[in-house]
């Protein structure tokens, strides 16, 4: 396993990541992520700033904003 910053080329991987996520959340009657946020936009702005990591094995399994 590797964590390391995110780049634009892992944008379609984070998306899915938060599909899933959103998906899960509805279906386990949880109200986050059910709007637009997160989208594409703050993915690249959190990218841009240096705050997006990924978690990789063979493919992208995870990601996470640290910001303090």
């Amino acid at each position: 396993m590797i964590i390391r910053k995110s780049e634009e080329k892992d944008i379609e991987s984070i998306l899915s990541l938060f599909n899933m996520a959103r998906k899960y959340f509805k279906d386990n009657n949880i109200n986050q992520w059910q709007g637009p946020y997160p989208d594409r936009i703050d993915i690249i702005e959190d990218i841009k700033v240096g705050i997006s990591y990924v978690v990789e094995t063979d493919e992208v399994v995870g990601t996470f904003v640290l910001s303090f």
